[in-house]
């Protein structure tokens, strides 16, 4: 975790108000605000020029509608100007359920919605910056992990590369390369007869309501 001397924020925000509210708690809970911008064309050249190697955190409002969006996909599909990993907080007084998925497909931080209290925003910050979730880069989404939850007996589907090894619960159908070459398990799909009915080559078939047609003749 920075000190908090060491943190520098740039703040995108568009209302004024709301600018001025951010800055105010950022400089009272000791955090840095080395510049301000209030358009998407302003923030993106801060970003372009590789004037982020200044900041570690970034905080913005919606920015015009979807500005916020513009500022995460020059952040995290950055090439070499700025860490893609840069944390980035979107501040905004009423955020609908597409705007927060569209900003998590963004790879957007965290979210906070007004009015900003200086408690809430320096959870924020530190959090973003001390507690860091793992980054993922793949071909369509890059950001942080966006799976918050630990569901305790969640045995799959597993999708990354690293499940088999830090999230593998007893039962899972993840297995380890190891475990791959050393083991033989039947197919999922393919039920075992009883015991006795494998001793003479067939498997019985016991009536229950489970197999009824409601026909007589069968």
């Amino acid at each position: 975790m920075l000190p908090t001397s060491e943190v520098s924020a740039l703040v995108a925000i568009e209302n004024a108000t709301t600018r001025r509210l951010v800055v105010s708690l950022l400089r009272e809970s000791g955090y840095g605000v080395l510049a301000e911008t209030k358009d998407p064309d302003h923030t993106l050249l801060y970003l372009r020029r590789g004037e982020m190697a200044k900041f570690n955190v970034i905080i913005c409002d919606r920015l015009g509608g979807t500005g916020h969006v513009s500022v995460l996909n020059s952040v995290r599909w950055s090439e070499g100007l700025i860490p893609q990993s840069l944390p980035v907080i979107g501040v905004d007084g009423q955020w609908t359920a597409d705007e927060l998925i569209a900003a998590r497909d963004a790879g957007i931080s965290a979210t906070l919605t007004l009015p900003l209290t200086k408690r809430s925003l320096q959870m924020a910050v530190s959090t973003a910056i001390g507690k860091q979730k793992s980054f993922i880069a793949a071909p369509t989404f890059r950001g942080p992990d966006r799976r918050a939850a630990v569901i305790s007996g969640y045995k799959g589907p597993f999708r990354r590369a690293d499940d088999a090894l830090t999230r593998r619960l007893p039962g899972s159908p993840v297995i380890t390369q190891s475990q791959a070459a050393g083991e033989k398990k039947d197919p999922p799909h393919e039920a075992k007869p009883p015991a006795a009915a494998r001793e003479h080559g067939k498997a019985e078939i016991e009536w229950s309501m489970a197999i009824a047609t409601g026909r007589d003749d069968i």
